[in-house]
Order: structure tokens, then C-alpha cells, then sequence
């Protein structure tokens, strides 16, 4: 049997969500970067957001893959890897706790311009 995740070790506030129509208004602007970190396997299942700025980031592999150079990030994911200060990056995955997770991880690693969707791929899907 499967243990269930723990919360974030940063309990995110209010500001540091997006809401679906909000996510739409700035895909259409192209100027948000969305990290689906949910594994293939959930993406394969139930899609993904339509978006040219769209990378999957398993949300526990996220650490590492920031970890690697700009030229490493770009080839393995095709997009240049968001970078501080001013990096508008939302995280998502399924209902939102696997974002939370990685939103921590990269909160300490100072991207502090991030969201993360409000209800993730399934409130995406409702509003479809």
C-alpha cells in the first residue's frame, strides 16, 4: 500500500495560487512557463495543458533537473530554463499537492514569482 504524501514543508498562502481563467489569460500572453510535475504515466491518462511553454518535471526529479546547467535544461526539455529573479512559473499536477511539493522546493532555491493552479489539472479540466 502506497503512503500518502506529506504536506509541503512551506504551507503555501492564498497569493501564491492561480486561478484557471487567470492561467488562460497569461498562457494566451505566452508569458508564464507551466511545470506539469505529475510522471508520465498521470500526463499518458489525462492530457495535459495545450501550451508551447508546457515542461514535465516529475515533481520529486525537480531539485535535480534545476540543478543542471541552462544548455542540459534546455536539451532535455526544449524551453529555457526559467531563471531568477522574475521567472514566471506555475506549477501543476493533478489536485495541487505534488505542485506544492515542488513549489517548496523551488521557493528554496529562491523562484519566489511562482504559482501554483488552484485545484491543478482537474479544476483545468472542469473549466474546459
Amino acid at each position: 500500500m502506497a503512503s500518502r504524501m506529506p504536506p509541503p514543508e512551506i504551507p503555501l498562502q492564498d497569493d501564491q495560487y492561480i486561478e484557471v481563467d487567470e492561467l488562460k489569460r497569461r498562457i494566451s500572453e505566452n508569458s508564464v512557463v507551466i511545470i506539469d510535475v505529475r510522471d508520465d504515466s498521470e500526463i499518458q491518462g489525462s492530457g495535459k495543458i495545450a501550451t508551447q511553454r508546457w515542461i514535465n518535471i516529475p515533481w520529486d526529479e525537480i531539485a535535480n533537473e534545476f540543478a543542471k546547467t541552462d544548455a542540459e535544461f534546455e536539451k532535455k526539455h526544449g524551453l529555457k530554463k526559467p531563471t531568477v529573479p522574475g521567472a514566471e512559473v506555475v506549477m501543476q499536477c493533478r489536485t495541487g499537492r505534488k505542485a506544492s511539493h515542488a513549489f517548496t522546493t523551488l521557493f528554496k532555491m529562491g523562484f519566489d514569482q511562482m504559482k501554483n493552479l488552484k485545484g491543478g489539472y482537474n479544476k483545468w479540466m472542469e473549466s474546459a
